[in-house]
C-alpha cells in the first residue's frame, strides 16, 4: 500500500454537565468499572461512561 497524505483539523470533543448545565466533565485519575469516573468541574457531578473518555480530541478532514 502506498503512504497518503491529507490535511486534518484537532476537533475537540467535551461533554457538557446535565445538572448544572455549564460544566464540562472530565476524566479522573482512576479508573474503576463500578465508580463514577468522571467529573463536573463546576459542581462535581460524577458520571461513568464506558469506552469514552472526556475531553478527548479527534481529526477531522479540511474540507
Amino acid at each position: 500500500m502506498a503512504e497518503i497524505r491529507r490535511d486534518v483539523k484537532p476537533v475537540e470533543i467535551n461533554y457538557l454537565c446535565d445538572k448544572c448545565e455549564k460544566g464540562m466533565v472530565i476524566k479522573l485519575e482512576r479508573d474503576v468499572t463500578d465508580e463514577k469516573n468522571h467529573q463536573c468541574v463546576i459542581c462535581g457531578e460524577g458520571y461513568h461512561f464506558t469506552g469514552k473518555g472526556y475531553p478527548r480530541i479527534v481529526y477531522a478532514p479540511v474540507e
